[in-house]
């Protein structure tokens, strides 16, 4: 992949999603010239372009977001450091650290989710994972009964605390 392209991906993943200004600017090169790149990241599957949410008066503005495949070319080492420190960790401090994760997620959430039934609640839920850089989607399933599954196998017995 050339250095544009792979300048053009540490933007977007940078910021989240930037528009074809945006890009062009960046580049520092004409919005004809930022187009041919993103076309070509696009058909490559590393990024997708779609309204902008929120857009001012005039032509609405496509925004690109960056796939999941587009991640892989990133290094990874989040993965290694985060293994490390949960193991450095006692459990008493991964405790803490959860509940405090967990705090700052359901505040930062909650005026997204405010009003929502139950069902906009889980597709707001799934986007904000989605753009936390996770892959998160709803699938419907059929609707469940009330009876329990039945099993091919005995329960397994349980362990000893």
């Amino acid at each position: 992949m050339d250095s544009r392209r792979e300048t053009i991906l540490a933007f977007i993943k940078t910021r989240g999603h930037a528009s074809l200004g945006e890009v062009a600017a960046h580049l520092e090169i004409s919005k004809q010239g930022a187009l041919r790149h993103m076309e070509a990241i696009e058909a490559d599957g590393l990024a997708t372009v779609a309204p902008a949410e929120e857009h001012r008066r005039g032509r609405p503005e496509n925004v690109y977001k960056l796939t999941p495949a587009a991640y892989e070319h990133f290094p990874h080492a989040h993965r290694e450091l985060a293994s490390e420190l949960v193991e450095f960790l006692s459990e008493a401090q991964l405790k803490r650290f959860f509940e405090r994760r967990t705090a700052r997620l359901e505040a930062e959430y909650a005026p997204r989710l405010a009003g929502l039934d139950f069902e906009g609640r889980v597709r707001e839920l799934a986007k904000l994972a989605t753009e936390h850089g996770h892959m998160a989607e709803v699938v419907e399933l059929p609707t469940a009964t009330a009876t329990a599954p039945s099993r091919t196998s005995p329960p397994a017995p349980a362990c000893p605390a």
